[in-house]
């Protein structure tokens, strides 16, 4: 046990900092309750040795990752959008999302920048007529009504799943028009994806193109359902979810290819972290894909300091990493490692 806790303490405080924050989405706790406690516990670690003083620090970061979860709970929890429930408006957002198609509408989600030219920004379920989609990343603007999500039915709670995404409202779009892309790491995300959709649906078309966007990127909205439903039905729907699994398949094939062309290691290893992350950029912030190849980066990393490689502790860095931006994607079934990843 006391060889276990001296060689993977690293990974302890970690998963100590991830278990903390995740505790947010069922407990809230002051900034003042987290200083007395955390304090508390330093100073006791300071008079004792061995396990018992790792035990106090963790329990120390603890408290300190379950504060910095209330925080980041109470910013989902916030929204200016519903005092204007019923409101009609134009608005100006950005899609973060690819769009939903269904026969009655477009659904994306969405981050409103501006509603009656007051600045706003929150997380939306921007709902659009029936017709084009707007490629996510896409600025717009359009003339909403302000609504809530549809009560609980079929099975399916809308308001419980938007709300783990500190989604609160539903913008009921009558028209819009794009007036441009966003720009920054995001565009940079969006500009590279667009580049992998073309390169990869080259020659195909129709369900062909879908079921290919499907297997590399997680795109599935362009699937008929009739094709969805014979997936799900052969028990191969998952290879339409882009997961860890993909990930690791693009490295290896980077590494290999790297190695082909005679590449140093530090090469071939800093270029896998570039690929990683820029795979990472275009699919999206998914917590299967960003845990992969938070654990790949850390991978390369590993060897280019001369590090021993640690499987918990890349479990624990991709938890942290996902649960402290997002405390609510502890309940994402992607939040669970499988095998494959």
């Amino acid at each position: 046990m006391r060889i276990a806790v001296a060689r993977d303490w690293p990974a302890l405080l970690v998963a100590s900092a991830a278990c903390g924050v995740a505790l947010a989405v069922w407990v809230s706790i002051s900034l003042a309750v987290v200083a007395i406690t955390a304090l508390g516990a330093v100073a006791t670690a300071g008079l004792l040795d061995g396990s018992a003083r790792l035990g106090s620090a963790a329990l120390a970061i603890a408290v300190v990752g379950l504060g910095w979860g209330s925080i980041r709970m109470d910013a989902l929890r916030e929204s200016v959008l519903t005092r204007e429930l019923g409101e009609t408006g134009v608005a100006e957002l950005v899609t973060v999302a690819p769009a939903r198609s269904s026969p009655w509408s477009i659904r994306v989600i969405a981050t409103t920048r501006a509603f009656r030219h007051v600045q706003v920004h929150e997380r939306v379920l921007l709902v659009l007529p029936v017709g084009r989609s707007p490629p996510r990343g896409a600025i717009l603007e359009a003339t909403v009504r302000v609504a809530e999500p549809r009560p609980p039915r079929d099975g399916f709670d809308e308001p419980a799943w938007l709300e783990r995404q500190g989604i609160h409202v539903l913008l009921e779009a009558s028209s819009w028009r794009q007036l441009g892309r966003r720009g920054g790491i995001a565009g940079f995300g969006d500009r590279l994806r667009d580049r992998v959709e073309r390169a990869v649906t080259r020659g195909t078309g129709d369900v062909r193109r879908a079921v290919v966007l499907g297997v590399v990127l997680g795109e599935d909205e362009g699937l008929p359902a009739d094709v969805q439903d014979d997936f799900r039905a052969s028990g191969l729907y998952h290879l339409l979810a882009v997961s860890g699994q993909n990930v690791a398949f693009l490295a290896a094939g980077v590494f290999g290819l790297g190695w082909l062309l005679r590449l140093s290691r530090v090469a071939r290893e800093l270029t896998t972290m570039g690929v990683i992350a820029a795979y990472v950029l275009a699919v999206g912030w998914q917590p299967s894909v960003a845990r992969a190849g938070v654990a790949g980066a850390l991978a390369s990393l590993a060897w280019l300091t001369s590090r021993p490689r640690d499987r918990w502790h890349f479990l624990a860095v991709g938890a942290l990493v996902l649960v402290a931006w997002m405390p609510t994607a502890v309940l994402d079934p992607g939040f669970q490692p499988t095998a494959r990843t």
